[in-house]
């Protein structure tokens, strides 16, 4: 037998609708009728997480826009972290009813399309909003905390520039991966000129990683300043740490 008739998978010569996505592992039979588990936890995730998120957020708004009547640059960045929020999850909740959280053998091929153009598109939207998370936070620093020197203000408009340029280079990376930009999720298409993006999703993780560790950090030694007293200041330190987390 040629090399080139042993590497063709015996599950890409079934018709569409029973070819899986992914070929199954050996001794593994894909079942497209089994119960997403993993995509019913995303759903009720989703339903707890994102009412408590809008509230918040609204009690938030209202107070400095009718009570405080101080609208400041974080809080319209609030707004557009809210939005992108809310349809990062329109996406996922979607994309579960696609089979997302299923084993990918457990997908039949005639729904690659849209999976993986949802995916895409959770993925963009993803970096949207992950961005004015951390730049509504940065902002927040800048306004509330008056007590930095130049140094410390400087760190923070870094960090904003630094979330800012890699979350749209990260963007435009995966937007234009593939010639077109279609055969990113239509296999219909020729992919053999799309660029492979497991890197840059890598060094956009560790860029989060290391950005987030920083809007952890960058508050802490103004707050250790602050008059009052010392199991006071820990409250306040372990309550910034915590809504960074």
């Amino acid at each position: 037998m040629s090399a080139t008739t042993s590497s063709i998978s015996p599950w890409s010569t079934l018709p569409d609708d029973l070819r899986p996505m992914l070929d199954p592992p050996p001794g593994v039979t894909p079942n497209f009728n089994i119960e997403n588990h993993e995509g019913q936890f995303i759903i009720v995730s989703v339903a707890i997480t994102l009412p408590l998120a809008i509230v918040a957020c609204s009690l938030r708004l209202y107070t400095r826009a009718f009570l405080i009547r101080s609208f400041q640059t974080d809080d319209y960045l609030t707004i557009f972290a809210m939005v992108s929020a809310l349809a990062f999850e329109i996406c996922a909740i979607h994309s579960s009813s696609l089979g997302l959280g299923k084993d990918m053998w457990n997908i039949p091929w005639t729904r690659m399309t849209s999976v993986l153009e949802f995916f895409i598109a959770t993925e963009l939207i993803y970096f949207v909003s992950i961005c004015f998370c951390k730049l509504t936070i940065l902002a927040f620093y800048l306004r509330f905390i008056v007590s930095m020197n130049k140094i410390q203000r400087f760190f923070i408009r870094a960090s904003i520039a630094a979330v800012i340029i890699y979350n749209i280079v990260t963007i435009l990376i995966l937007l234009f991966a593939c010639r077109p930009v279609r055969a990113l999720w239509n296999f219909d298409y020729d992919r053999s000129k799309c660029r492979n993006t497991d890197a840059i999703f890598f060094v956009n993780a560790a860029l989060n990683t290391v950005t987030d560790l920083a809007i952890l950090v960058i508050p802490l030694p103004m707050l250790w300043t602050i008059q009052m007293r010392t199991s006071k200041k820990i409250g306040l330190i372990a309550l910034f740490i915590t809504g960074g987390l």
